[in-house]
């Protein structure tokens, strides 16, 4: 026969507070300073430098111990991934380079790529004879 908070063999078990609760045949051991120190480091944080750096080509790890040392890294051309991983994504190394310009320089960036977009167009469209530069201007038609 079953009762509620009972095991079979007729023992209690706790039901409501589910902590640990040694007793003198117990032979777990009891940690009473599970508070730490007030002087003790926060463990769940992470220090905001010891930042990682890479040089390009040839691959040397540096470590970066303040922000004018990530600046330094930075300005001689250390990049934040290893060569050999490459940046998480195209657009995530993008918008980091971006971040770090000027809002000028930024939009000069854009319109420069927007250009560059439009004379590689140019350059494909140059090559196509006039009847499939009309095909191409006329409106509507769709061509498989």
């Amino acid at each position: 026969m079953s009762y509620p908070g009972k095991y079979m063999d007729g023992s209690l078990r706790q039901l409501r507070d589910l902590t640990i609760k040694p007793t003198k045949t117990d032979p777990r051991p009891l940690f009473a300073d599970t508070d730490l120190p007030p002087d003790y480091p926060d463990l769940g944080k992470s220090p905001p430098f010891r930042m990682l750096r890479w040089h390009p080509t040839t691959g040397e790890e540096v470590c970066a111990l303040n922000q004018s040392e990530v600046n330094s890294y930075d300005h001689q051309g250390y990049v934040k991934y290893p060569p050999h991983q490459g940046p998480p994504n195209l657009v995530a190394a993008a918008r980091d380079e971006l971040a770090g310009l000027s809002p000028d320089d930024r939009q000069r960036v854009l319109a420069a790529v927007h250009k560059q977009k439009l004379e590689a167009i140019q350059s494909r469209l140059t090559k196509l004879s006039d009847a499939e530069l009309s095909e191409i201007q006329a409106p509507g038609r769709k061509t498989a």
